[in-house]
């Protein structure tokens, strides 16, 4: 005889079963709300922060070299 009939009865090991079952089917539709509402987010606000960084980085280098002799540049700290 199986250790599940023994140990839990066979009516309830089947109830068991079932229950994870359903678990297991809802585990598909959870993940895609964890990556809607958590990572797609968290990935968005991450790329553009890089991308801040990368223009405010290009545009500072580039108007230190346009304006590289003017007087106006030394008073800027």
């Amino acid at each position: 005889m199986p250790w599940w009939k023994l140990r839990l009865g066979y009516s309830r090991a089947i109830e068991w079963l079932h229950c994870i079952g359903q678990t297991v089917g809802m585990l598909g539709p959870i993940l895609m709300i964890i990556a809607l509402v958590i990572a797609i987010p968290v990935a968005v606000f991450i790329s553009a922060a890089v991308m801040a960084v990368i223009l405010g980085q290009s545009l500072t280098h580039e108007g230190e070299y346009r304006n590289e002799d003017s007087e106006l540049l030394d008073l800027n700290l």
